[in-house]
């Protein structure tokens, strides 16, 4: 050929069985393959693949109400896998001795989504002394950025009317630290109505601050003002001591206002509540 180039045989092409497809067990090839799946199975299980359950109590409470005692809970239990679970979920208050007044029962299935969220699917009946009906479920429940518990559910009932309900939850310590911190805990709020009644169980003492009541309003007016109350302060309603130590920064650029021009002054204040006589604190 030239160059000093030899001839190449052509590659002989045989026509053999291919060799067999690999799998993930090379043990296969030393032990029984029957065995080995049987273990592969039984390891599968034990890391994750397994059944597991929990029972989550989030109220147990027995109310105490000059022999009308009477009891609450809402709790949830699950039973399944990371994929496939059956949850029962339940709340209900009544009083001791007598029929359970409202209460509430789901059976759902709920199948995760992705790591952090869950679609729920099942029916809901409502018992006790209220009105029974039956419910269609679905639900969706995960947590969210900053370790936040979302729920929501659609109920559509038997008798055609549909209802939601969302709750979202912060998923921490809260509650047990107030139960062991070691000094004092005091807090105040302008919306008691709104929290969580374990919360609030955890205060000792409870306070609720009303408006000034004519008397209290004269007397801080002289604590504040250094003059005697006129008679036109016992019309304005809805006086806190708030109002007062307002009026009083106003007076630091007007010194010479009179007592009448102090009790419009007040007056002013007062009105600029959204709602006057409104209840502050717990």
């Amino acid at each position: 050929m030239g160059h000093g180039a030899s001839a190449e045989a052509p590659p002989v092409v045989g026509d053999a069985p291919p060799p067999p497809v690999p799998t993930t067990r090379a043990a296969d090839a030393f032990y029984d393959p029957v065995a080995m799946a049987r273990a592969e199975r039984r390891m599968r299980r034990e890391h994750g693949g397994m059944a597991m359950h929990q029972v989550i109590l989030n109220i147990a409470e027995v109310q105490v109400r000059n022999g009308r005692d009477g009891y609450r809970w809402d709790g949830e239990g699950w039973f399944g896998g990371d994929i496939h679970r059956l949850v029962v979920k339940s709340e209900g208050e009544g009083d001791f001795g007598r029929r359970v007044d409202a209460a509430e029962v789901q059976a759902l299935y709920a199948r995760a989504v992705d790591p952090y969220w869950n679609l729920q699917a099942g029916v809901r009946q409502d018992v006790g002394a209220g009105a029974r009906r039956t419910y269609a479920v679905l639900g969706v429940e995960g947590l969210a950025p900053y370790w936040f518990d979302v729920e929501g559910a659609l109920f559509l009932s038997d008798r055609g009317d549909a209802r939601q309900s969302w709750e979202v939850t912060q998923v921490n310590e809260m509650l047990t630290w107030m139960d062991s911190h070691p000094l004092p805990f005091v807090a105040a709020t302008n919306f008691a109505r709104r929290l969580d009644p374990a919360a609030l169980r955890r205060f000792v003492f409870k306070l609720e601050l009303e408006a000034l009541s004519a008397q209290s309003a004269a007397q801080a007016f002289e604590r504040f003002f250094d003059q005697a109350a006129p008679a036109g302060l016992a019309e304005i309603g809805g006086l806190t001591p708030g109002d007062f130590a307002v009026v009083q920064r106003q007076l630091r650029y007007r010194p010479e206002a009179a007592a009448a021009q102090i009790v419009a002054l007040l007056a002013a204040e007062a009105k600029a509540k959204p709602e006057q006589f409104a209840k502050i604190g717990f």
